[in-house]
């Protein structure tokens, strides 16, 4: 099932996967800022739903590893969503996220 808005509200869950770039080195591991994870799982929504969510929300930095999960959160008005966003690849300085939202708000 896919994501979907209807005037400015969540209805179904999501999957979605995007390539992009943007990890920060560090000495021992790459890291995907708080800032790009957010963004670009924001662009992964919109590109497969075709609207941007109102706010999207990670706890912080992640490592630029493959498998590397976080636990996310994607508000549209009065309803919050959890979302797993996960590393599916790591070229360089590019990479890849899955985007899975819960099929339930959360409460």
């Amino acid at each position: 099932m896919l994501t979907t808005w209807k005037r400015g509200m969540l209805v179904l869950p999501a999957l979605a996967a995007v390539a992009l770039g943007g990890c920060s080195s560090t000495e021992s591991t790459s890291k995907i800022s708080k800032e790009n994870l957010q963004q670009s799982a924001t662009q992964a929504l919109e590109q497969k739903v075709g609207q941007r969510p109102e706010k999207f929300d990670c706890p912080g930095d992640i490592d630029a590893k493959v498998g590397t999960t976080t636990r996310c959160v994607l508000s549209d008005k009065t309803t919050r969503y959890g979302v797993a966003v996960t590393v599916t690849s790591v070229e360089g300085s590019n990479f890849k996220l899955d985007v899975q939202v819960d099929q339930a708000p959360m409460q």
